[in-house]
């Protein structure tokens, strides 16, 4: 609806929609595919009722800092569960959300069901097929990070759940520069290729107690290209905290940054010329691309000195 009322939207060359539903800052992905095409529309739709359908796709607003609010019945839904649980109140959310747009006889779209953690991704989309078998699922581990350790998350779902028959499309998302992005499709090929011809490599376990760094594949959100190599630096930056239970966030915007950086021990989201550093929900100030390593690390030695005392 942002697109209709900035005049940009034009009914008759829509044929997908894509749209985020946030649930505990993990992401249910609705693809609403063709939709003009349903039997309810007939020749002449309802411009009306697909504006409806598109406000109600809305779920969330971007604040005044741009993070992510959540729409008022995803904040009450999420109180009902342990903070610690967050796939039953995703799974919940798109099993709501599935039925609403039944309701208006939508019955070509498919869901997909993210997180970081690769085994959340394999318990809710697994959770969610066998109560939705008939849905199709859009397979991917969001923020899965750069190269190497981002495939192979990537690859720890995707043979979990594709091994099991689970999932109908696929998306690799990887922290690169524009020129690199090919590499998410060539990432995405091989695994699937391996999948198909019995090449399981899910052996490898990821380690729960060491540095786990996380990071936004590089969409055009980014407002500094820098941010790409400002991921690239706090890796290389870290590597003597790697046998550490630590969670580094870097988010490349100030649109999903603030929000999705709240459970991680440290955070940084970028803007056009500052990056800001987070402890937790806690934000400890916003710093030039040049200055917050050392910032950065100097947080970091005060985590590792915590946990040791």
């Amino acid at each position: 609806n942002r697109l209709y009322n900035n005049g940009m939207f034009r009914l008759g060359n829509l044929t997908r929609v894509r749209t985020n539903a946030e649930v505990q800052r993990k992401f249910i992905e609705l693809h609403y595919i063709n939709f003009l095409s349903s039997s309810m529309w007939g020749a002449d739709y309802d411009e009306g009722l697909v504006l409806a359908v598109l406000n109600r796709m809305d779920w969330f607003q971007p604040g005044e800092e741009g993070d992510r609010t959540g729409d008022p019945a995803e904040r009450e839904k999420k109180e009902k569960y342990d903070a610690s649980d967050s796939i039953t109140p995703m799974l919940e959310s798109a099993l709501e959300h599935c039925e609403f747009v039944e309701s208006l006889e939508f019955d070509r779209f498919a869901v997909s069901l993210k997180d970081s953690d690769p085994s959340k991704v394999i318990e809710v989309n697994k959770r969610f097929s066998g109560e939705r078998p008939d849905i199709p699922i859009h397979l991917g581990v969001t923020e899965a990070g750069m190269p190497p350790d981002g495939i192979i998350k990537t690859r720890i779902a995707f043979e979990q759940l594709i091994g099991h028959g689970i999932g109908d499309t696929v998306r690799v998302s990887l922290t690169l520069s524009n020129p690199r992005k090919p590499e998410e499709i060539d990432a995405g090929r091989e695994i699937i290729d391996d999948i198909y011809s019995g090449r399981f490599r899910s052996v490898v376990k990821l380690n729960e107690k060491a540095l786990n760094i996380i990071s936004c594949p590089s969409c055009s959100r980014v407002e500094n290209e820098a941010f790409i190599d400002l991921a690239e630096n706090v890796k290389e930056m870290t590597a003597y905290a790697k046998d550490h239970a630590i969670t580094i966030a870097v988010m490349g915007c100030r649109v999903n940054g603030p929000g999705e950086t709240d459970d991680a021990d440290l955070g940084l989201w970028c803007g056009p010329a500052k990056v800001n550093l987070k402890r937790g929900t806690e934000t400890l100030g916003a710093f030039g691309y040049d200055e917050i390593l050392p910032i950065l690390k100097r947080e970091l030695d005060q985590i590792i000195e915590n946990q040791g005392s």
